[in-house]
């Protein structure tokens, strides 16, 4: 396996010698002295706590904690002219700042263009990027390269992975803070040709089924009682019943329960009358039949879902009617 630091990137195939190591990796994430308090077992079964610099440098002043703990954000669409679905980078930032102390490092199994790596570096994160398009990959590295975070630039703070997020064996179990990422929209947009593009599988059961294995290795590195957040929304598609939509939000919820992950809120991103692509209200135009009573009619879509999961053991709840989760869980876990 080859390092550059340019900055760095892992140039990471199924087979290759960077999926069986972990040396380089477990080196990356000690290098700071909150990535070293996390990675002792018995320390990582909730938030942990950090005092001193770090504790300061990751504070929420209070118009950002009344803001981020809504759960409906309004925040403006954004394009990029060679990437079909990219997410404003104000999402990840709100989230790296509610889930993660600085100097922690986030990843991004699907990280397209950079969108988390522009966010986690400013705000002194280490943030791990795999993408399956090398074309993304050298976007990263050039528009993220100029990042940094006082000191500490993208060189310290950041690398890049081209390779497939469904083998990420050369990460260690529980050493991930924070999951960040935008999960290909099934059928929609063409994310390139590579055979690890999920967004391509024709069937939609067979794409959750191609999509689950990245959801498991998540579940694998991340710490327990951290969380997993995802961008994502329901698609809609013309079939030979019509034009109809596919609960994909739903089912990535029921597929990351039955894998673990517990669901702990959900935000609507709103985007209505923000402009841009992929759920504008203003770029999007109704599709009608016989006036008044339209058969194919479709809504303009202006909302997208961030849902937000943690592994277990996450911090429990001391109310006063309180109902075990494994009890309200056994139905679904049999099932399985």
């Amino acid at each position: 396996m080859r390092w550059s630091l340019t900055p760095s990137v892992w140039v990471h195939r199924s087979g290759s010698t960077c999926a069986s190591s972990r040396a380089p990796w477990s080196r990356w994430t000690r290098r700071t002295a909150a990535s070293r308090a996390c990675a002792s077992a018995d320390r990582v079964s909730q938030m942990p706590r950090v005092i001193g610099a770090a504790r300061e440098k990751s504070r929420l002043t209070k118009e950002e904690w009344r803001e981020y703990t809504k759960t409906v954000w309004q925040i403006a669409n954004t394009t990029h002219a060679e990437h079909p679905a990219v997410f404003p980078v104000e999402i990840p930032h709100r989230l790296i700042k509610l889930f993660s102390w600085h100097g922690e490092t986030v990843l991004d199994p699907f990280a397209g263009t950079g969108t988390t790596a522009a966010a986690a570096v400013p705000l002194g994160r280490k943030v791990l990027c795999i993408e399956q398009n090398r074309k993304y990959v050298d976007i990263i590295r050039r528009d993220c390269s100029h990042l940094k975070n006082g000191n500490l630039t993208a060189i310290e703070l950041m690398n890049v992975v081209h390779g497939d997020s469904r083998d990420i064996s050369f990460i260690d179990d529980d050493s991930v803070s924070l999951i960040v990422s935008s999960p290909p929209y099934w059928n929609k947009a063409d994310y390139g040709s590579a055979r690890a593009n999920l967004g391509r599988v024709a069937g939609y059961r067979r794409f959750l089924d191609k999509i689950k294995p990245v959801f498991e290795e998540c579940f694998r590195v991340l710490q327990p009682g951290r969380k997993c957040c995802l961008v994502t929304a329901n698609v809609n598609q013309h079939t030979d019943q019509g034009l109809l939509t596919f609960p994909l939000a739903a089912d990535f919820g029921t597929l990351l329960r039955n894998i673990g992950f517990m669901m702990v809120s959900e935000i609507i991103w709103s985007k209505d009358g923000t402009g841009g692509r992929w759920g504008s209200a203003n770029a999007q135009r109704p599709i009608f039949g016989s006036y008044p009573y339209p058969p194919n009619f479709l809504f303009k879509n202006v909302h997208e879902y961030i849902l937000i999961f943690s592994k277990p053991p996450a911090r429990k709840s001391r109310g006063p009617k309180v109902v075990p989760y494994d009890e309200l869980m056994a139905d679904a876990r049999r099932r399985r």
